[in-house]
């Protein structure tokens, strides 16, 4: 046999091995998010009809409590940590130009909605953004398009002390969320995503994120199947959004 071959095909079993052990993994610059930027920016004025307004408190996750009519700059610029702007758009029958932006820059997000294919999310988070401790069924990736956000990704899942810790840490900042984490012996990615990074969470991966600057998002997940224990656990944590959900996904 080649060697070449054996060479080869031993670092891509390696590189596998590797990247399914990793709870997380950061692609710094991925993306040249330049010129879709400036795109956005040509129709940052334009209305959005339905626009979240989101708050947290000390029982649940963050959702939106209430919605308004607002624009893409709008909500980049807004301050208010009491009442955080999140327009959320899975690009599925919506007008907004934004949708356009996104296929044009990211031609796989054209592809019509199929259950085989992968589910695309587009946030505009206003400042001062935080969303509570979670986890999600499927893979999941993120790519960050414009501002920055931080990511703290945690193996929590399963632990014999899963539910208590949760509790205990719902209402903790990252940096302190961090400290205890390990100290916990509980392993712990950090990440910090600007314009054109990709990170990719492994599915049941708890995270925590939160941010000064606004940002625009863009999330996806391949199709995943026999999430019933997954999903029935996600309800259980977190019963609120399990009455407004069909699926883990809608948490935010």
């Amino acid at each position: 046999m080649n060697p070449v071959f054996i060479v080869t095909l031993v670092c891509v079993v390696f590189i596998l091995m590797n990247t399914n052990t990793q709870i997380s993994t950061l692609q710094k610059g991925k993306h040249d998010v330049t010129s879709l930027i400036r795109d956005v920016e040509n129709i940052q004025d334009v209305p959005i009809d339905k626009v979240g307004i989101y708050k947290t408190d000390n029982q649940n996750a963050s959702w939106a409590h209430d919605f308004k009519s607002s624009s893409i700059r709008e909500i980049l610029n807004t301050d208010d940590a009491n009442a955080r702007l999140q327009y959320k758009t899975d690009m599925i029958d919506d007008t907004h130009p934004l949708c356009d932006v996104i296929k044009k820059h990211f031609p796989s997000c054209r592809r019509k909605v199929d259950r085989q294919l992968p589910h695309y999310t587009v946030r505009v988070c206003s400042k001062n953004w935080e969303f509570k401790s979670h986890f999600d069924c499927g893979h999941n990736k993120v790519i960050c398009l414009c501002g920055n956000k931080r990511f703290l990704v945690f193996d929590l899942y399963d632990n014999h002390n899963e539910l208590d810790i949760l509790k205990y840490t719902k209402n903790m900042p990252i940096d302190t969320l961090k400290t205890f984490l390990v100290e916990q012996g509980i392993t712990v990615h950090d990440h910090y995503l600007e314009p054109g990074d990709e990170l990719y969470i492994k599915p049941t991966m708890y995270h925590r994120v939160e941010s000064s600057d606004s940002s625009i998002i863009m999330g996806y997940s391949p199709p995943f199947s026999d999430m019933e224990y997954c999903t029935n656990k996600f309800d259980e944590f977190w019963p609120k959004q399990g009455k407004l959900c069909t699926n883990s996904r809608c948490i935010e």
